[in-house]
């Protein structure tokens, strides 16, 4: 299995992360390179910073991301990243691997990363008319979909690589 840590440099982290028994530190410890395998980044949320100087203490935090040579599984969009214009005037992560939510952003058209991840089928019906967006087929009951892989051939042979100079523009993106 894995452990899972934890920073926040909030002062009221979450409480799901009290229930959820997750060790939460305010800054990166010492040494954190060593022991850590994956970065998950869920920094940011969508509002809380795009693309200009993110704000103390974040600012040292995600300084410290940009520059590690782990591998970066961002959530939703990178930190740093604009929704709509992709990475910011002072840069922003350039993860592996994005894991996009409900829809990926516009932003999310200047990913070079390995993969690119759709997760979540939960838009309903109603919602999809009001907006015109059209939800891809996840297929069969899976809660995920690969998005760099839909118009790749090999991709259905089970061969995972992928030319990053073509960016697909697929239909769904939506916000």
């Amino acid at each position: 299995g894995y452990e899972a840590r934890v920073v926040s440099p909030e002062s009221d982290p979450p409480r799901q992360l009290e229930l959820a028994r997750l060790p939460v530190y305010s800054s990166l410890p010492d040494r954190w390179e060593e022991t850590t395998d994956l970065v998950v980044d869920a920094l940011f949320g969508v509002a809380k910073f795009e693309g200009s100087r993110p704000p103390k203490p974040y600012d040292m935090l995600l300084a410290k991301l940009q520059a590690t040579a782990l591998p970066v599984l961002s959530v939703d969009l990178p930190s740093g990243w604009d929704p709509d214009h992709g990475p910011g005037e002072h840069g922003g992560l350039t993860p592996a691997v994005l894991v996009s939510l409900i829809a990926p952003k516009q932003g999310a058209l200047h990913f070079a990363g390995r993969a690119h991840y759709l997760g979540g089928r939960f838009v309903p019906p109603n919602i999809q008319l009001m907006f015109g967006f059209k939800q891809p087929d996840f297929g069969g009951t899976s809660l995920f979909l690969r998005l760099d892989q839909l118009d790749d051939p090999a991709a259905e042979d089970g061969d995972e690589t992928f030319d990053d100079d073509d960016e697909p523009e697929p239909e769904y993106y939506y916000f």
